[in-house]
């Protein structure tokens, strides 16, 4: 690429990759942050908050940066091992995070899942749509054919 557009430019493209990419990371790791925020029961900024609302998130944020880069500093294959070790725990997590969802959405008592999505899930109106009525909720059923 240096010989295409030369060193200068490159040099620009390297800064602002640098920076998008940080930013990325950083955001990732807020909403990583936010996850464990709520299983210690700190509260975590609203998304109209610009920065952050206690130290103590601060913390979280910069443990789960420091975590995620020791683990890719050390190398692909701690990767890979590390991953095999937290799959079988996100695959509970996300097992127990569907049955209380449903759970609190009251499945099982008037309603079926279907009746569920369409009546409490789904029941954003549509404010831009060329097909819909601007009127009209945005059932399940909108959603799945699209």
């Amino acid at each position: 690429m240096e010989r295409v557009v030369g060193r200068k430019l490159v040099l620009v493209y390297d800064a602002v990759s640098c920076i998008l990419l940080a930013g990325l990371a950083g955001a990732m790791f807020t909403v990583s942050a936010t996850a464990f925020a709520a299983i210690f029961n700190i509260s975590a900024p609203q998304l109209s908050d610009i920065y952050p609302s206690n130290f103590q998130f601060c913390v979280i944020v910069i443990i789960c940066g420091l975590v995620t880069t020791i683990v890719a500093a050390v190398g692909f294959s701690f990767v890979t091992l590390f991953g095999d070790l937290m799959s079988p725990v996100l695959i509970a997590g996300i097992i127990y995070l569907f049955v209380e969802s449903l759970r609190m959405l009251g499945i099982g008592e008037d309603c079926h899942l279907w009746c569920i999505l369409s009546e409490k899930v789904y029941t954003v109106s549509v404010l831009c749509a060329i097909e819909f009525d601007h009127t009209s909720p945005l059932n399940f059923d909108d959603v799945f054919s699209y």
